[in-house]
């Protein structure tokens, strides 16, 4: 598999290829994150658009019209309940059915232009709800002209997800042009590509075919200190029904994988590959839930300690084994995971690189973004011992112009850890230093 993209955010040019596990090292604000989260937001964008329930017309349909009339609500709208005012009838279904015979007659368009106005002309609402009222018509619209065409669903999706995870801001400043390319196999046939204008979703073109099932995007293990609240939280789409239930934002990677985490609880059988990799050992224990406390803890020679009362390393290791026994990760569930060296010792990051090539060679995709030269070593270390060399790709973030460019350093990683030492080196010689120098 290959990802590709430019004009993203901080990323002028990136062609990653996702051959089993690909290690990214760069400095902080290089765009790191941004690749692993615009890919985690492409191929969550793509099951969803794949999965039954969302690819019939009439569930995105319903989906859509009851997004806009949730934002219509907490807007205070008026909707029509005599024969005049709003163009709105104050029933979800009123409007679905004229939506769905102004389709059949050919007069869509002229049927949604007097709803369009009165949002826009709204004096309710604040500007991002309004904006995203228009949004939802326009879905409204390509869900009802486009119905079955796949690329119409993915254009939807993506926006969706690079409104929660980037805030709707992700075209690299001072470009024309952003593109995003994710490609399955080296024919180019097989292959997902969009382009965005002005942080919108302009023009999707998809294939047929199978891609990637799911994505999980691990940023910290300590969000497990909060899984009950970061489960109540809202994604940013669902934003406008804060004043009623006062419930936080979060990225929607990080609902993502609280809800995953979760559905530990609802587990009979471990999943397939749960015991492929081992994590046990290294911790001494496991996650598991308890029933008679309906809470996640962690087990360890008959005692079990919460979360917060674990070591954050532990945290880490325990996410992979949680994530293998309830199947989110496996050869169509790639798992991505930012600078997994935190919270670990030098001793533990050597162990964990052993994990992540142990999952690769499994069959799990896996894209990891690192700072650490021992992670980087272990990497190459454990690839070399498990026969995993050519499955294994690096690459080296360099920026100029404000802007950053991925180049595969697989042939030369010495390149990566001389970048990595230059702060060391700099400060080695104690003879050198000055007051107030550096």
């Amino acid at each position: 598999m290959r990802f590709s993209l430019q004009n993203i955010n901080k990323v002028r040019q990136a062609d990653i290829l996702l051959d089993g596990l690909t290690v990214v090292a760069g400095a902080n604000d290089s765009g790191k994150s941004t690749v692993g989260k615009l890919l985690f937001s492409t191929v969550k964008a793509l099951g969803n658009v794949d999965a039954p329930s969302l690819r019939e017309k009439d569930s995105l349909l319903e989906k859509y019209v009851g997004s806009l009339y949730k934002r219509m609500l907490s807007s205070t709208f008026p909707f029509r309940r005599t024969g005049k005012g709003s163009a709105f009838p104050s029933q979800i279904p009123d409007f679905i059915r004229a939506l769905e015979e102004a389709n059949r007659a050919g007069r869509l368009d002229d049927f949604l232009q007097p709803h369009i106005r009165e949002i826009r002309q709204l004096e309710g609402a604040t500007p991002r709800v309004r904006k995203l009222m228009l949004d939802d018509m326009e879905n409204i619209r390509i869900c009802l002209t486009h119905a079955g065409d796949r690329s119409a669903g993915m254009t939807t999706e993506i926006q969706y997800f690079i409104e929660s995870e980037f805030m709707n801001k992700i075209c690299s400043y001072h470009t024309e042009q952003s593109r995003v390319e994710l490609q399955m196999d080296d024919s180019g046939k097989h292959c997902l590509s969009y382009i965005l204008h002005d942080d919108r979703v302009k023009h999707v073109e998809v294939s047929d075919g199978e891609f990637l099932q799911d994505a999980t995007y691990v940023e910290s293990p300590l969000y497990l200190h909060f899984l009950d609240s970061l489960l109540y939280a809202s994604a940013f789409r669902e934003m406008d029904r804060r004043a009623a239930s006062m419930r936080p934002m979060v990225p929607i990677h990080i609902k993502d994988l609280m809800e995953k985490v979760n559905s530990l609880r609802m587990l009979a059988v471990p999943g397939a590959l749960a015991d492929s990799v081992e994590v046990e050992p290294i911790i001494g224990g496991r996650f598991e839930y308890d029933d008679t406390s309906r809470r996640l803890l962690f087990a360890r020679d008959g005692v079990s300690f919460s979360p917060i009362n674990v070591a954050s390393g532990i945290k880490s290791f325990g996410l992979v084994q949680m994530l293998l026994e309830i199947g989110a990760i496996d050869e169509n569930r790639i798992l991505i995971w930012d600078e997994p060296e935190n919270h670990l010792h030098p001793e533990w990051q050597v162990e964990f690189a052993n994990v992540l090539v142990e999952l690769a060679k499994a069959g799990i995709p896996v894209l990891i973004s690192t700072h650490s030269p021992y992670f980087i070593q272990g990497v190459r270390y454990f690839a070399a011992r498990h026969q995993m060399e050519p499955f294994v790709n690096y690459y080296l973030v360099e920026g100029a112009d404000g802007l950053s460019v991925f180049e595969n350093v697989t042939d030369d990683l010495n390149r990566v850890f001389r970048k990595l030492a230059e702060p060391l080196n700099r400060i080695m010689n104690i003879g050198e230093a000055e007051p107030g120098g550096y």
